[in-house]
């Protein structure tokens, strides 16, 4: 009889185990569906936020583009005797258009791909930084300065066609 007993508790114990061994393998099924429909959600996210990101780096070189562009339509219209005649009276804090323009276009240097078009914009940006902010007197050479600006003038116009065709690449594929 008590092998009886131990019998049907064996079987007792097996039919438990069976139950919640299948239990179990219900619930790792269900995890690894959450588990799935998690994964999917997250790529998602990611999407949109690669997505978002590539919106507002866009965006961010559109506005430097604009600018960059506005600057250079600037310096495009102002004769070599202008620019050099400028540099025979004080400035004081406040600079002619062209000359913050050649700031500007500066600090966007990036955006032009000609290396000697930056190369005339950054002896130009030191001419008109050593006019306002003298440290010591120095003559401004009117030929080579005349030269530069009129070879930057020159080679920007290939950036300002580049930039005008972004700009207007970007606003057809946007509308």
């Amino acid at each position: 009889m008590s092998n009886e007993i131990a019998a049907w508790g064996l079987v007792l114990f097996t039919a438990a185990l069976v139950w919640v061994t299948w239990k179990l393998a219900s619930h790792t099924k269900t995890h690894a569906e959450h588990t799935e429909i998690l994964a999917r959600l997250t790529n998602e996210l990611v999407g949109i936020e690669q997505s978002r990101e590539e919106r507002i780096q866009s965006e961010k070189r559109q506005g430097e583009v604009s600018r960059a562009l506005k600057l250079a339509e600037v310096l495009l219209t102002v004769t070599a005797a202008e620019f050099v005649r400028e540099f025979a009276r004080p400035w004081g804090p406040l600079l002619p258009g062209w000359a913050t323009s050649i700031r500007g276009l500066a600090l966007l240097g990036r955006l032009i791909k000609d290396p000697q078009c930056v190369e005339h914009l950054t002896y130009l940006r030191g001419i008109v930084d050593s006019v306002q902010y003298p440290t010591r007197p120095s003559a401004v050479n009117e030929d080579e300065t005349k030269k530069q600006l009129v070879t930057l003038q020159q080679r920007l116009n290939w950036s300002v066609t580049e930039w005008r065709d972004e700009i207007v690449a970007n606003a057809t594929t946007r509308t």
